[in-house]
């Protein structure tokens, strides 16, 4: 190490003789700084997240999805508590949920047990940090994918948590067995759901159902997702004789809330005739470029509420087709009568192979 880097190094050193002892991980509380320079009370950041010290990192993951879920902003407006606690969470994740920060506050990567750790080893990484390391995406950051087509190709099919740019983590089903792989499942719908589908604005915004089953996404969370970059779609239903029908589009996107959540799509392909971009006025007009509409918010251009009716959809004059209902899942020509076994909704990047 040259003069010039070790003088950096000097002025990265804390004054500080010795820094507390390590063995948990800790953060400051919000009490901050006491009268005549008392020093802070410190937070348990594995209690802020409700795990056990012995959390592992799946167990992390999912207490930080749980909790930044329920305390986020938008789900909270004007909560200066939820707000509180959701930076609480956040920069408590921040140091669990990286495995090399984690160790080293649990004094087990530069040190043995309860020896100190000592500020020559901060200054270091602040150092390397310093002359030019890569920042980490916000996924990166989090550890999680920003969507289904950044696992390995061979990874199984199953539930696992995503975090699109500017996103909270988010519980997905990742399907590994559609031809292409890596395609996120935003919905999936049987005949006998359980589900009503007529949900009000904010619950479609946030999603509901069980991802290994009957499920939405969450319009808001589709709007993150297609905003990263091209994406493509992919409907597909299965009648009562299991016979399989898809559409596909080469771009899909959700514009956002404050536009009324527009679906855009690209190009057709598929076996059949297109029905979402092409006009049918003896249906329900088409889908492409319709706000969505839910019970409790009427975007259509029908003179009722088709939500009402049916469910959550980017409705015209109501539907050419309708994957959002309770015993009707309707596509012409596949199932005409609207008893459609099942229906999927899977999306993924255009430019993945």
């Amino acid at each position: 190490m040259g003069p010039a880097a070790l003088g950096r190094l000097r002025r990265l050193l804390p004054a500080a003789p010795r820094a507390p002892r390590l063995g948990r991980a800790l953060a400051p509380s919000r009490g901050g700084q006491t009268g005549g320079g008392a020093p802070r009370a410190r937070r348990d950041l594995y209690e802020v997240l409700g795990v056990p010290a012995t959390a592992t990192a799946a167990q992390i993951k999912t207490a930080y999805y749980e909790q930044s879920f329920r305390y986020h902003p938008d789900r909270n407006a004007g909560s200066a508590a939820a707000a509180a606690r959701f930076a609480a969470v956040s920069e408590a994740y921040r140091v669990l949920g990286s495995a090399a920060l984690r160790r080293l506050q649990a004094g087990k990567s530069f040190l043995r047990g309860d020896l100190v750790f000592r500020p020559i080893v901060v200054a270091m990484l602040l150092l390397c940090a310093s002359a030019g390391l890569a920042v980490p995406t916000a996924s990166s950051r989090s550890g999680f994918p920003a969507d289904c087509s950044r696992l390995r190709k061979t990874s199984p099919s199953g539930v696992y948590v995503i975090q699109p740019a500017r996103s909270p983590p988010v519980v997905v089903w990742c399907d590994m067995d559609t031809e292409g792989k890596g395609w996120t499942v935003v919905q999936r719908n049987t005949y006998n759901t359980e589900i009503t589908w007529k949900e009000s604005w904010t619950t479609y915004k946030y999603g509901f159902g069980n991802v290994q089953g009957d499920h939405w996404l969450g319009t808001e969370y589709l709007h993150l997702l297609t905003q990263q970059g091209t994406y493509k779609v992919r409907f597909i239903v299965r009648n009562k004789a299991n016979v399989t029908h898809y559409a596909e589009y080469d771009i899909f996107s959700v514009e956002s809330e404050a536009s009324g959540y527009p679906l855009r799509l690209g190009r057709f392909s598929g076996d059949g005739d297109d029905y979402l971009t092409i006009y049918h006025p003896k249906k329900g007009g088409l889908h492409d470029n319709m706000k969505f509409s839910t019970t409790d918010r009427d975007q259509d251009q029908h003179s009722g509420n088709c939500a009402s009716s049916y469910g959550g959809w980017w409705y015209d004059k109501c539907q050419n087709v309708l994957l959002n209902g309770k015993g009707y899942i309707f596509w012409p020509g596949t199932c005409s009568s609207g008893d459609c076994a099942s229906s999927l909704i899977l999306v993924k990047p255009t430019d993945v192979c």
